[in-house]
């Protein structure tokens, strides 16, 4: 007989059940021979679950097998265990031939073995059986056997067998009861159970149990089912621990022994459980319930074991752990699941802010014993220990507080309670009167103090005047100050009430009493004025300011009343005021305006006064000077005196010179006032300066009697009495010899039959007439066309001569021979029929009788383009360049000013004009200097904060040199300087020099002259353009090349001319400047001086010239 060698461990647990085995079918096997004898060795599939069946062969005798004895007899020891080996883990560590259910097959010999070894004084062998089915179709085969051998290395039956032929200690035949050997016994019916006493097997056999099915019939349906096979065995059962997961205690000190004291609020419990060859199963119960399978929680020997949640109370949880061979170990913990404590913060509580409010846990109790720790959380973010507690409330508010009590369980309790903290408002002491002047700044203090010291605070203040503000609070820890300012715009008694309110709405208010005083108006009186005798004037004679407002909201009026007295006896009139109301922090500024007329001249000292609404009272003085005559601005021949007189605006006589001629009968002017033609019965035609110098005189050809002389400035007309014509001598006005033939005339109309007066302004021509008393001024066209013709006033009833305004207006004047009275037509030029009162009226001097004939009148004031006016501003003589410092410079708002002539050899001086046009000397330039142009840096500026007059002068008027003294590289003559605005052009000083050799030098910080352009023909004035459309070019007068005439140009960066911008005549262009906004706008304003006068105009960016100022 031949075993099979599958290896295995017999000392592996078996766990598998025997139900779950496979269920039995049949597979075909193969043949193969059997090792060292003649019989053919069974054929076997070895897969779980298969059938072992075995090929038909001839039928023999039993197999032949030599039973020998036990060699050695059963140790004393102690009984040994006994472990399944059976087939709950499958066929793995089987030693087999088939499976576990043995089915007849083809073979001789199916079997099943396994080894194990025997231990001290081992237990008996135990298998059973079931399902023996025998196959009975042939009853001519031989018959079929189930038998089991227990064999050593050798394959000598350790046991007794129960033939002496036999290895077998157990065989039952398919027609034959079991046979068994001494040691081996039987019980049972449908599953029969076989005991093998193996006392006398030697301990340490290495022993063999083998199954075997046998037959030598043909058929393959005999089969036995093996249940379990049960062997001794020496393994120690398994060893288990158990004990609480977290046996749970409260933290803090002190809390070690009740880690230990098997009081938890956590039932889970963990241990180990461990065999030698593995813990087949673990289980647990909890309080003598059912066990639960907890093997798969065994990993490497450690376990845990959650109950789920256990009432309070003890318990008891037991873990069992078994192993292969069916041993089992209990392991038992007994503990308690903590009680929960109870806790109790008594009742809410209601204090005031800064109050103390007491706490008290007595109340609160644990069943499992003694409370271990208590806490309170009052709400605020403070806590406290104990069962008694206290807590101070600095602020009020609800405050939620908390007390948390643990066990020795480690278990937590909490009640809540709440603390109402009462508001309290603040404490404001009585507050201190007030006093202040109107205009003033009035101030409010005090203190105030909070029993919550965590308050914030704001306080307002109602001023009692319709107004409210917010005054400045300081606080710290419950007290604090308040402190507010307020400006009340008139005098008077007022109630001020203060209100301080913490954040929850607490409040106390106070009130004081301010007493607000008047203040009188400050009065500054105008400076030194100048008048003319017999001429109204209107004059600015102070300004004042005033602390004082009106003010809409207190429902207050600040109002000023303003006499003036002349000082001439007149006594004081009232004054017209304009008041700009000031407002809190800023005065109320005002200016006093009165118009007068002086009848003599002389120095007046003249008094303001300046009174408010509520009495206060300021005046000052002032002096005007007032003249005997203004400027000369008419002149009146006189017929008999054979004198010219001169006279003011308003008629004041000036002087009066003798004439050359004799029997004068008119009279005329040129535009500048400064040429003087009179024309005599005896037809000459005389010329004079103003001061009546004799220039020369003239004929006039084809006159009969000439009556009056007028003139454009070019051409001369005279009207002659007899003819009734008026005759053009074409450019007789630079005549001042010789004779002339006229170039032309025309009649007069039929009724201007006594024409005795002309004048023209070189459009129209005006032609009084003196007959019987009819009074016409008859108005024409240069061509001799009538345009209208009106009447005189019946006073002015002998006109002998009449003049206007050539440099505008629309006011004629007529000279009367019969009164002797100058009278003023208002607007009369534009009339053309109607009659027309005088405006007014002056009589002439003492000795000028017989006027016949009154001059054009010089220019009295520059005629400015509309919308503008000028006025007096100050007096300077001789002045030249003028300039204002940079904004944010030491040299402060003043307008400076140049004086001087560079035609003397006095010292020239830079003056100051502030602005109420007080002039102040500022500095005196260097011997022969010429003051040339003012020009400060655009700050900040390497050039530092300094005037430059080509050299620098200081904030305190000292002189400082600048540019160099080399005569090769110094300026030769210079003129008008700018800065460079940076960029491009750089932030050096430009300067122009020589009209002669003319060129623009470059200055740098150091005073170094290097040369900018030489590329003009002539240059004067710059500047540079402001931006916007202009650019920031610099603009320059410069020549036009082989013209006589100059324009502006741009000169680039690089010192490069342009074309003409602007061009003019053959004017000297000066002081080159843009406007700065406003109604000027930003356009280009350059002056153009004439030997007659001057004109400034206004150029746009694209070159359109108009004009500004005449």
């Amino acid at each position: 007989m031949t075993r099979g060698t599958v290896p295995g461990d017999l000392h592996h647990p078996v766990n598998i059940h025997p139900e779950t085995l496979p269920s039995v079918h049949s597979e075909a096997v193969q043949q193969a021979p059997v090792q060292g004898s003649g019989h053919p060795a069974p054929s076997v599939t070895a897969t779980p679950g298969a059938t072992v069946s075995g090929p038909v062969a001839p039928a023999a005798a039993p197999l032949p097998r030599t039973a020998t004895a036990p060699s050695a007899t059963p140790s004393p020891a102690p009984r040994s265990g006994s472990k399944s080996i059976g087939f709950k883990d499958g066929l793995g560590n089987w030693k087999i031939h088939g499976s576990a259910i043995l089915r007849e097959g083809d073979s001789f010999l199916v079997s099943l073995e396994r080894d194990f070894l025997v231990p001290d004084n081992p237990a008996p062998l135990v298998f059973t059986f079931t399902e023996l089915n025998w196959d009975t179709t042939d009853q001519n085969s031989v018959k079929d056997a189930f038998e089991a051998s227990l064999l050593d290395d050798a394959g000598h039956t350790l046991v007794h067998s129960f033939s002496p032929e036999r290895d077998a200690f157990f065989n039952i035949g398919e027609v034959s009861p079991a046979a068994l050997g001494t040691a081996a016994m039987i019980t049972g019916a449908a599953v029969q159970t076989v005991t093998l006493d193996l006392s006398a097997v030697r301990t340490g056999t290495d022993a063999h149990i083998q199954f075997r099915l046998v037959n030598n019939d043909h058929d393959t349906q005999t089969s036995v089912r093996i249940l379990d096979v049960t062997v001794p065995t020496n393994d120690a059962p398994p060893a288990a621990t158990i004990a609480l997961q977290n046996d749970t205690a409260p933290d803090g000190p002190g809390t070690d022994a009740y880690r230990s004291d098997l009081l938890t609020n956590d039932p889970r419990v963990t241990g180990t459980a461990t065999d030698d060859h593995g813990v087949s199963k673990l289980e647990a119960q909890a309080d003598g319930g059912g066990f639960t399978d907890i093997t798969a929680a065994l990993v490497n020997g450690q376990y845990s074991f959650d109950p789920g949640t256990l009432p309070p109370g003890a318990h008891q949880i037991t873990v069992r752990a078994t192993d292969s061979a069916g041993q089992s170990t209990d392991a038992l913990l007994n503990f308690t699941v903590n009680t929960p404590p109870v806790a109790k913060a008594r009742v809410d509580k209601a204090i005031d802010e800064g109050g103390t409010a007491f706490f008290d846990a007595s109340g609160s109790s644990d069943a499992d014993g003694r409370l271990f720790a208590y806490q309170w959380t009052f709400g605020d973010g403070t806590t406290a220990t104990g069962p008694a507690a206290s807590k101070s409330y600095p602020q009020d508010g609800n405050y939620p507080v908390t007390l948390s009590v643990t066990d020795t369980g480690g278990s937590i309790a909490t009640d809540l309670i709440q603390v109402i903290v009462h508001n309290l408002a603040p404490v404001v002491p009585p507050l201190a009167g007030i006093q202040a002047g109107e205009g003033d700044q009035a101030s409010l203090e005090t203190s105030f103090t909070d029993a919550g010291v965590l308050d914030m605070h704001t306080a307002t203040v109602d001023w009692g005047d319709g107004s409210r503000s917010t005054a400045t609070v300081t606080e710290s820890a419950g007290s604090g100050t308040v402190a507010a300012t307020h400006v009340y715009a008139d005098n008077g008694a007022y109630t001020v009430s203060l209100q301080v309110q913490d954040r929850d709405g607490g409040s106390a208010g106070r009130t004081a009493a301010a007493t607000i005083a008047n203040v009188a108006p400050a009065v500054t009186p105008a400076a030194t004025s100048t008048a003319v005798k017999n001429t109204r004037f209107t004059l600015q004679v102070a300004s004042f300011t005033d602390p004082g407002f009106t003010s809409p909201a207190a429902g207050t009026q600040e109002t000023f009343a303003a006499t003036i007295d002349w000082g001439d006896g007149t006594g004081p009139i009232a004054g017209a005021l304009s008041v700009v109301n000031g407002s809190p922090g800023v005065l109320t500024t005002g200016t006093v305006a009165g118009s007068h007329t002086y009848s003599s001249a002389g120095d007046y000292a003249a008094t303001v006064t300046v009174s408010d609404d509520d009495l206060g009272t300021a005046s000052a003085g002032f002096t005007i000077h007032v003249l005997a005559h203004g400027p000369n601005k008419f002149f009146v021949v006189d017929q008999s005196a054979h004198t010219t007189f001169r006279y003011d605006l308003a008629g004041n006589p000036i002087d009066q010179s003798a004439l050359a001629n004799s029997r004068p009968r008119g009279t005329a002017s040129n535009l500048a006032g400064d040429t003087l033609w009179v024309i005599d019965a005896n037809k000459n035609a005389y010329v004079y300066t103003a001061a009546g110098t004799l220039l020369g005189s003239w004929t006039a050809n084809g006159l009969s009697q000439p009556q009056d002389i007028t003139t454009n400035g070019t051409d001369i007309w005279i009207v002659d009495n007899a003819k009734d014509r008026v005759y053009r001598y074409a450019k007789a006005a630079g005549r001042t010899s010789g004779s002339q033939s006229p170039d032309g005339s025309f009649a007069l109309d039929p009724a201007n039959t006594h024409p005795s007066g002309l004048v023209t302004d070189g459009k129209t021509m005006w032609v009084t007439d003196d007959f019987n008393h009819t009074d016409n001024v008859f108005v024409y066209s240069l061509a001799g066309t009538r345009l209208g013709a009106w009447l005189l006033d019946s006073v002015n009833d002998a006109p002998s001569g009449i003049t206007l305004n050539p440099h505008g207006g629309t006011d004629l004047w007529v000279v009367d021979r019969q009164d002797a009275i100058v009278y003023r037509y208002a607007g009369a030029t534009t009339r053309r029929d109607g009659t027309q009162a005088p405006a007014d009226s002056f009589a002439l001097a003492d000795g000028n009788h017989h006027p016949e004939g009154i001059a054009d009148p010089p220019p009295a004031m520059p005629q400015v383009a509309q919308g503008f006016t000028i006025r007096p501003y100050a007096t300077v003589e001789k002045p030249g360049a003028l300039g204002f410092a940079a904004a944010g410079s030491r040299y402060g708002p003043d307008l400076f000013v140049t004086s001087g002539d560079e035609t003397e050899v006095t010292n020239d001086q830079i003056l100051t004009v502030s602005d109420s046009g007080t002039v102040r000397l500022f500095a005196t330039l260097l011997p022969q200097a010429d003051p040339g142009d003012l020009e400060w840096p655009t700050l900040p500026s390497p050039f530092g904060d300094f005037l430059f007059v080509i050299e620098r002068v200081d904030p305190a008027g000292s002189w400082i040199d600048f540019t160099t003294t080399d005569p090769s590289r110094a300026l030769v003559e210079p003129g008008e300087m700018a800065f460079g605005p940076g960029g491009a052009y750089g932030t050096d000083l430009l300067v122009a020099d020589s009209i002669f050799f003319p060129k623009v030098a470059r200055v740098d910080p150091t005073g170094n002259i290097s040369t900018f352009t030489n590329n003009l023909s002539s240059g004067g004035s710059m500047a540079f353009g402001p931006g916007g459309a202009f650019g920031t070019d610099l603009y320059v007068v410069a020549g036009v090349d082989g013209a006589p005439t100059r324009a502006i140009r741009k000169l680039s960066p690089a010192g490069v001319a342009s074309a003409p911008f602007a061009t003019f005549g053959r004017a000297d262009l000066q002081a080159l400047t843009f406007g700065r906004g406003g109604a000027f706008g930003n356009d280009l304003y350059v002056t153009e001086v004439t030997r007659t006068g001057g004109t400034i105009y206004r150029i746009k960016p694209d070159g359109t010239i108009s004009t500004f100022l005449t």
